[in-house]
């Protein structure tokens, strides 16, 4: 007889069980979860999108450090005591996120704004400090 042919209520119970806590846990990073993140070049600078739903802008921070942008923050989660949960699959906590970008930045002249549940950053090409040189 190959595997079992009967239902084992326990092994389904721990099936269900693990499968509703996947990806609940922390990530590599000892991170809860993490946003998704886009990045668009354009002739003036480099427009960065990420998907913060749920997230105040209170509760996130952006740091540029040379051509590394890192944004962390935290998302929590809505206090129900008076409702039983079912199914969850929202991740709340912790995130960081950090990617390395092409160019150098004017970090003074960078815009950012949290609208509709995203992260919108602009973040303007340094200037070219580009000079003639006259042949002798």
């Amino acid at each position: 007889m190959r595997g079992r042919d009967y239902f084992d209520p326990f092994d389904e119970f721990m099936r269900t069980f693990l499968e509703s806590r996947r990806g609940m846990g922390r990530g590599r990073e000892g991170k809860a979860w993490y946003p998704g993140i886009d990045v668009y070049e354009i002739e003036t600078g480099i427009i960065i999108v990420a998907e913060l739903p749920g997230v105040k802008k209170d509760n996130v921070d952006v740091t540029v450090n040379g051509n590394l942008l890192t944004i962390r923050g935290k998302r929590f989660e809505p206090v129900y005591n008076f409702v039983r949960c079912h199914h969850r699959e929202i991740l709340y906590g912790d995130f960081e996120r950090s990617i390395k970008l092409p160019g150098e930045f004017d970090v003074e002249g960078i815009k950012a704004e949290l609208k509709e549940g995203f992260l919108l950053l602009f973040l303007p090409l340094k200037k070219s400090s580009a000079k003639k040189i006259t042949i002798e």
